[in-house]
C-alpha cells in the first residue's frame, strides 16, 4: 500500500485528536525535529493532532487502495514545506537533446499499476529528499530509473550495464546531480540555465548534464546526503565507477488533455 503525507490545507475541517506528549515526542525523535520553545512545541503538537485526526478518518473509509500515515511533514506548516522543498520555477524551455510534441488522445487500458505488470515492477522504492529542495533531481532520476526498467525488461539495452540490477531495477544517484550539474545549460535560444543544488534546479539542465556530460551512477556508489556545495560538497563523479548508461534525450509534452496523458503513462 502507498503511504503518503498530508498537507495542512486538506485537514482544515477535520478537527483534532487528543495526542499525548509521548506520542508527539516519538514523532520529534523519529524525524529529528529541533523545537526551540514551549510555544513552538504546543503549535506543532496541535498541528500533529489535526493530521492524526485526518489520518484516522481517511483510513476508516472502506474500499481505499491506499493507506495514509504520518511523515516528516505532519507537524509542518504549508509555508515551511514550500520553503524547504520548492524548486526554482521551470522556464518554458527546450534544448538540443529535448524533443517537444503535442500529445493526442489514443487508446489506453482502464488502469495500469507499474508496480505490478504481469508480476513485474518497473518502479523503484520511494526515496526521501530530506530538507533539500532537490525535487528537480529526484524527478530526473526517477524518470531515468523507470526508463531503464522498461528497456531492460524489453531486452532493448544496447549498453553494457555496469552495476547491480535487482529484479530488473537500478537506482541512480540524485546526489550526482546536486554536486555536478552546475554548468550553464542552453535550454532555449539565448537562455542559459543552471541548477542550484538544494536551493532548486531545472529538469532541463539535469537531463542535459546526463545526456551530454556524464553517465548515470548508482546511488549505492554515489550516496545521497541531502547537501550541496554550500556545505562544501564537490563533484565526486568518477566515470570508472559509473554504470556507463547515458540518457539519449527526452521529450517534453505540452498537452493538458487527461486522456492523452493516460495514453502516455500507460
Amino acid at each position: 500500500m502507498y503511504k503518503t503525507f498530508v498537507a495542512s490545507g486538506a485537514i482544515a475541517a477535520v478537527g483534532a485528536l487528543k495526542v499525548s506528549d509521548a506520542d508527539y515526542m516519538q514523532h520529534v525523535a523519529r524525524y529529528g525535529r529541533d523545537v526551540q520553545s514551549t510555544a513552538e512545541m504546543a503549535e506543532r503538537k496541535a498541528r500533529f493532532a489535526e493530521r492524526s485526526a485526518f489520518i484516522a478518518e481517511a483510513n476508516a473509509r472502506s474500499g481505499a487502495s491506499f493507506e495514509v500515515a504520518h511523515s516528516a511533514f505532519s507537524d509542518m506548516t504549508e509555508e515551511e514545506i514550500a520553503l524547504r522543498f520548492s524548486r526554482v520555477p521551470q522556464e518554458n524551455s527546450t534544448q538540443p537533446n529535448q524533443r517537444e510534441r503535442e500529445l493526442t488522445e489514443g487508446s489506453h487500458p482502464a488502469s495500469v499499476d507499474w508496480r505490478n505488470v504481469s508480476g513485474r515492477s518497473y518502479i523503484t522504492p520511494v526515496k526521501d529528499q530530506q530538507s533539500c529542495a532537490a525535487s528537480w533531481a529526484f524527478a530526473t532520476i526517477g524518470a531515468a530509473e523507470a526508463r531503464f526498467a522498461i528497456d531492460y525488461a524489453s531486452g532493448e539495452m544496447s549498453e553494457a550495464v555496469a552495476g547491480t540490477v535487482d529484479n530488473g531495477l537500478m537506482t541512480f544517484s540524485e546526489q550526482q546531480l546536486l554536486d555536478c550539474d552546475t554548468d550553464l545549460t542552453k535550454c532555449a535560444s539565448g537562455e542559459q540555465l543552471t541548477s542550484l543544488g538544494c536551493t532548486g534546479g531545472h529538469v532541463c539542465s539535469a537531463h542535459g548534464y546526463l545526456a551530454d556530460s556524464a553517465y548515470l551512477t548508482e546511488d549505492t556508489v554515489y550516496a545521497y546526503t541531502g547537501s550541496d556545495s554550500s556545505t562544501g560538497n564537490m563533484c565526486g563523479y568518477d566515470e570508472s565507477s559509473s554504470t556507463y548508461l547515458k540518457l539519449r534525450g527526452y521529450e517534453r509534452h505540452t498537452t493538458t488533455d487527461v486522456d492523452a496523458i493516460k495514453s502516455l503513462v500507460a
